[in-house]
């Protein structure tokens, strides 16, 4: 088994021809983007968004920011 991790732009490029043998392919983007736009989809495909938080704007219930120990 071959795990691959790619950007959009990769992912997209990748697509463009017919994949030889069954791919699964987990798709993660921001739920206010699109998924990429894959010419020749996997065999498997799993596209999830989720709602991105900043660091700068996430406190947790004792004040604290992700970055603080």
């Amino acid at each position: 088994m071959e795990v691959l991790i790619m950007s959009r732009k990769d992912i997209e490029e990748y697509c463009t021809v017919p994949l030889l043998y069954k791919t699964a392919l987990i798709s993660i983007t921001d739920y206010q983007c699109e998924f990429a736009k894959l010419k020749n989809p996997p065999y498997y495909l799993l596209q999830t968004a989720f709602d991105d938080v900043d660091n700068d704007i996430f406190v947790d219930e004792l004040g604290r920011t992700p970055t603080e120990s």
